[in-house]
Formats: C-alpha cells, structure tokens, sequence
C-alpha cells in the first residue's frame, strides 16, 4: 500500500474555483449521519455536461487519502480508479453505506475525473483543470454541538445550500473560516455554544437581552401554548432558539406552527435578540 497526499494549496486552488465553474456536483439527502446504523452515508455525483476519462473518488482521514473502489462497495490506500476511460453524464450513484460503526469524525469526499491513465494526484491531469475537483463534507456519528445541525435535517443550520459545509467556509476544509483551531467552533465563540460571542473586540454586537424579552412576549412565544412565560421552562425546544438560523429554519418550514411568525417580518436581528434572551432570560 502507498501514502499519498495532495498538495495542500492544489486541494485549497481547486476547491476554491468550485462553486463558479464545477463540471459536476456532489449530492447526498444527509451530510450529518448517525453511526448507529440508522442512517446512510450515501452520495451521487451529477454531470451537467458529458464528461470522459478515469472516475476518482476519495476520502481523508488523518491526512491519508483512501480511493472508492470496487464497484463503490469500499476504500483503499492504493491509488485506483471506480470506474476506468468511461463517458459520465446526468446522475451515478457513488456509494451507498451504513453509519454503523464509523468511527466519529468529518470524512470529507473528493471527485474528479482524469485523462484516462492518468495520475489523479497531478492536478494537470484532472478534466476541467482545477475546476474538476468536487467535494462534499460528511459529519458522522458526532453530537450536534458540533454538527451544528440542531434541527435535525441531516445538514448544519448554516449550511443553506446543502453541500456539507457551512456556508462561511469558503475553502471548503469542514470548519469555519475563522476557526483556526480547528476545534468546530468559531474563534470568538468562547463559551462554545454555536454563536460568535458579544464583546469589545470589533465582532459585532448583538441586540439587548431587553429587547429579545420584549419580542418573546409581543410575538406570542410567550403563550401557554407556545413556549411558556419564559424560556426557562424550556417548553417546545425554546433552548433551539440560541441559534437564530434554527428559529429562521422553523419559520420558513412552518415547522411546530413557526410559520406564523413570517407575517410578522421578523428581522435576523431580532432573531439574534431573542436568542440573547433565551441565553440569558431575565
């Protein structure tokens, strides 16, 4: 067996050009998967466009690479193809696994297709250049502390367009832009609850915990049948509410009756406020 790597800057160049000119698109229903074998890991990968050559698709863990092969039935650290000088268009099915028993971790998926015979590590060799690289992000077996995906749909709250990332992790490494710690949350977010913390450095500063009490009541969350007097009663999952996208999800989704609120022309801001007031009711 052969350790391999990608040059880090190659990786970060062609990820970086993916969302303007990719010659195809990874899709999956989920991107935070339970490993209780409850739920699949499954991907397909869609050309737009005919594309011809050798079918690569790998995934990362610890910094080694392991190739799909076998009909998509497993991984390996040698360098092969899936599928080999084949013409790909519209949808194929990469792979189709159980969570069970995968060890907790991000398994980030890379695609690209090469000229038939050659190295898929040579970026030179990839169709479409640096655009022919493809990724998408798998969270697996991990809490939603860390997924972020409070919700439960299968992707991070901030993840609107559904390709595994959050949507302010622009080179595509699985973590946030401004988490250089790598540790899943951002680098201002001191007390690790999802949310960039309110303070004196230059981030910006979220609205009064007064005025998120004053919404909570005028727009009726505060109803016996909503989410109680307060949020300490934590009645219908009102501690979700610290994350103003999974209170923005709910509205657009109508989910729990939520959809009402979009008459209202609630504000992000004013979701944020009511987030500081559910952190910190009063």
């Amino acid at each position: 067996m052969k350790k391999n790597k990608l040059k880090p800057v190659v990786l970060a160049l062609g990820l970086s050009v993916f969302s303007q000119m990719a010659t195809a698109v990874l899709i999956s229903d989920k991107a935070v998967v339970k490993n209780d074998g409850s739920e699949q890991v499954s991907v397909k990968v869609s050309f737009p466009t005919p594309v011809s050559g050798d079918l690569y698709v790998a995934t990362q863990v610890n910094g080694q690479f392991f190739f799909l092969t076998n009909n998509g039935s497993e991984f390996t650290t040698n360098i092969v193809p899936l599928t080999s000088n084949m013409e790909y268009v519209g949808e194929h099915v990469l792979f189709d696994f159980s969570g069970a028993g995968i060890a907790p971790g991000r398994y980030p998926i890379y695609q690209v297709v090469t000229q038939p015979g050659t190295d898929p590590l040579d970026f030179t060799n990839w169709v479409g250049g640096l655009a022919g690289l493809n990724s998408f992000n798998f969270l697996i077996g991990l809490s939603p502390e860390i997924t972020k995906d409070f919700d439960g749909d299968g992707f991070a709250d901030d993840d609107l367009n559904r390709d595994g990332f959050h949507d302010d992790d622009l080179d595509r490494d699985g973590y946030h832009d401004d988490d250089l710690n790598r540790d899943g949350f951002h680098d201002d977010d001191l007390n690790r609850d999802g949310l960039h913390d309110n303070d004196d450095n230059g981030l910006t500063p979220t609205p009064s915990t007064a005025e998120g009490k004053a919404l909570y009541v005028s727009l009726g969350c505060a109803a016996s049948s909503c989410h109680g007097a307060t949020p300490l009663s934590g009645k219908n999952d009102i501690d979700r509410a610290i994350n103003p996208a999974v209170t923005r999800n709910a509205i657009v989704n109508n989910k729990g009756g939520m959809g009402v609120l979009s008459r209202a022309g609630i504000t992000d801001a004013e979701l944020q406020a009511i987030a500081d007031y559910v952190k910190n009711p009063q």
